[in-house]
């Protein structure tokens, strides 16, 4: 709710490791970007909608292959606007 549609740039991490989504934090404060959490290896319809909603320009991954696969990566292009 503190996101409107259009947001610049969303941020997604890991929810099960936490640094990369905390290190990430201020970056995507100062650039008035949310951070959403999903699994390794999918994405949870929660976050799913909220992207939808968002319509971000850009979506910016913290993390590596481990944290967010590459399976999740090549579907979050899909929410970009």
């Amino acid at each position: 709710a503190s996101f409107g549609a259009g947001v610049p740039v969303a941020y997604v991490a890991n929810g099960a490791t936490f640094p990369d989504a905390l290190s990430g934090a201020p970056v995507a404060g100062m650039n008035k970007g949310p951070v959403l959490l999903v699994a390794a290896g999918s994405i949870p319809d929660a976050i799913s909608a909220e992207l939808k909603r968002l319509k971000p320009k850009k979506i910016v991954i913290l993390g590596g292959n481990g944290a967010v696969s590459v399976a999740v990566q090549s579907q979050l292009k899909s929410f970009t606007a």
